[in-house]
């Protein structure tokens, strides 16, 4: 079965999009990490991630740092970026980074 990857600190936030992807997909697991730490350590173990969803201020990921450090340790997999900023810099920021999308965390959930 194939799987999403959520990293994203807050557990009810973790919760309600683990929920809503399985809703849409059911045919997706859904593994979530609380931690960049942790969640890099599940990539090293795990190889049937096809995305992965990164909350870009999760405390422990440097930010854009992180988001580059993903990219370049697993190039073949896409990275989601989630954000409460929906600044034009920061979208193109991620995107320059290696981001595959970039949404909001007050997006509806249609997008």
């Amino acid at each position: 079965m194939s799987q999403v990857l959520l990293i994203d600190a807050n557990p009810l936030f973790r919760l309600g999009l683990r929920e809503l992807i399985k809703a849409e997909h059911p045919n997706l697991n859904v593994v979530d990490a609380e931690s960049f730490a942790n969640a890099r350590a599940l990539l090293r173990i795990k190889n049937d991630f096809v995305v992965i969803i990164l909350d870009i201020k999760i405390p422990d990921s440097g930010g854009f740092v992180g988001l580059f450090q993903l990219r370049t340790e697993f190039p073949g997999l896409p990275v989601i970026v989630l954000s409460n900023s929906v600044d034009t810099d920061s979208v193109s920021r991620a995107v320059s980074f290696g981001a595959a999308g970039y949404i909001s965390k007050s997006a509806s959930c249609d997008v």
